[in-house]
């Protein structure tokens, strides 16, 4: 406890005697990079917007919904929805890395060091680069901290503090260090408390704008800015990859999209309140790419890391339990959104029930863009709409001192073929680290 206050101290000293150590880089460099990131080329555009926890079976009702359906077929003209998608990884850490460049962890090497290197080799990413295209990259703090290993032209830290003042920044950043000192510092019993679900301990004590205690809110503020500062005054192709949090852990607004007063619980009808709230965000930032006469020439890439924690529409646990038990939150968490726009493709939003991957993002993009590059997955272009396949989905589970650890802990590879809701998971290896 005395190394915490001692910490504490320093942590307190440094965020309001040096800001510059506790803010992204300035506030200057962030606006001027904000601007960029608003700036559209006349030319060629991929706009790649991860929703974090985005839930595909949401995504279905909304679009299936009798009074706001179709609508959303009509906003989101010349996409197609990929219903029947499978994640790989039930959290970010390693999804990130699959869909950008094909490549698994499988607790070869430390969690950090293969997910920068993925980054940094034969990703996504970097394969814009090599077709000329400027790289544009938005994420939260901790993300930024790994996408900066691409070839990247211009990257912006999403500040959790919205709209908030000096002081509301500075002290936004300075609870958030106070909690990941006191987390460092603390027993393992305590840790899961500190950490609560993402929320953390101190900074909603110390916090009282809604703007600073949730990610929803000042990731929303994010891309409305994008909306009101978008234009088209680049001559260079541009590559654009947002990482957002509007569909995470906690759940926070009502039906009309405003503040619910705190954190919800997360169950079908809140969830698919800020699915809705997020999605309508999406297409304000859409129409105003079609009023500048970007939106057709661009690839637009939608799609979700992984699923949410909600118990699946459409899972049907005697089918896919008959050799294991698998927690339900497990198909919830391997069900991620993904909905991809072709240049020059039209028409109203159609549905497709192909057997896609997650880690097929990446070819298919290359498809599409005509690069040789190829990422270990398949372009959905060249799958039948009714093909049957194997896929694969890596289950672990979280550590309580995930965010510590250099390995986790061991992963089970499952082989499904058919649906994953309804199809059987059918074990295979297992990936523990070995000392």
């Amino acid at each position: 406890m005395l190394l915490f206050i001692i910490q504490t101290a320093q942590v307190v000293y440094a965020g309001f005697s040096h800001s510059d150590r506790s803010a992204p880089p300035t506030k200057i460099a962030q606006l001027e990079t904000l601007e960029q990131l608003a700036s559209f080329s006349a030319h060629q555009n991929i706009l790649h917007i991860v929703l974090d926890g985005f839930q595909s079976d949401f995504f279905d009702e909304l679009i299936q919904h009798p009074q706001i359906g179709e609508d959303y077929h009509s906003k989101l003209s010349g996409f197609t929805f990929y219903r029947e998608t499978l994640g790989i990884f039930p959290f970010t850490r390693f999804a990130v890395p699959a869909f950008l460049s094909g490549q698994l962890y499988k607790n070869e090497q430390p969690k950090n060091e293969f997910s920068s290197q993925s980054i940094a080799g034969d990703s996504l990413l970097n394969a814009a680069g090599v077709a000329r295209m400027e790289l544009d990259i938005a994420s939260p703090e901790y993300w930024a901290q790994l996408y900066i290993n691409a070839d990247v032209t211009h990257s912006y830290v999403i500040p959790e503090g919205g709209h908030g003042t000096e002081f509301e920044f500075r002290l936004a950043n300075t609870t958030r260090l106070l909690d990941l000192a006191l987390f460092r510092v603390a027993p393992h019993f305590l840790k899961q408390k500190i950490y609560n679900n993402q929320r953390w301990l101190l900074t909603p004590m110390l916090m009282d704008s809604e703007y600073l205690q949730f990610l929803y809110f000042a990731h929303t503020e994010f891309l409305n800015q994008l909306v009101e500062k978008m234009a088209v005054n680049r001559t260079t192709p541009t590559y654009k990859f947002f990482h957002v949090m509007n569909t995470h852990n906690p759940m926070v607004v009502d039906g009309e999209c405003n503040y619910a007063g705190g954190a919800l619980q997360t169950n079908r009808n809140t969830l698919l309140n800020q699915s809705k709230c997020t999605v309508d965000t999406v297409v304000r930032l859409l129409d105003k790419m079609k009023q500048l006469g970007v939106y057709d020439n661009s690839l637009i890439i939608l799609h979700g890391d992984h699923g949410g924690w909600v118990r699946h529409r459409d899972y049907q646990p005697e089918q896919v339990n008959q050799q294991q038990e698998i927690p339900f939150w497990a198909v919830s968490l391997g069900s991620p959104l993904l909905a991809i726009k072709p240049p020059g493709a039209k028409g109203a939003l159609v549905t497709s029930d192909r057997l896609a991957s997650i880690t097929d993002i990446a070819d298919t993009v290359a498809d599409i863009m005509d690069w040789p590059q190829q990422f270990n997955g398949k372009s959905l272009l060249k799958l039948g709409e009714s093909e049957t396949r194997t896929r694969y989905f890596y289950l672990y589970y979280w550590q309580k001192d995930a965010w510590e650890a250099d390995y986790t802990g061991p992963i089970q590879e499952f082989e499904i073929s058919g649906k994953h809701n309804s199809s059987e998971w059918i074990p295979k290896r297992v990936f523990e680290h070995q000392e």
